[in-house]
């Protein structure tokens, strides 16, 4: 399972088996292997940063500003 922002889409890439898993578990949550916690925190972490470049934020105490084009 990978998470990707892409041309101003959140993308969400699952394997066959985990696509089985969650067609089995319709709304009901699946347990997700713990060692999948870090590599989904860089994703999320590596899309916000994109996410912010694309749409011109920049920071400035910890607030975000949206940039005037």
């Amino acid at each position: 399972m990978r998470i990707i922002y892409y041309q101003d889409k959140l993308l969400l890439s699952l394997t066959k088996s985990e696509i089985d898993e969650a067609y089995h578990a319709k709304g009901r949550p699946i347990e997700l292997p713990i060692g999948n916690l870090l590599p989904l925190h860089k994703d999320i972490n590596d899309s916000i940063n994109q996410y912010v470049k694309d749409i011109h934020f920049y920071s400035t105490d910890n607030n975000y500003i949206k940039k005037e084009n």
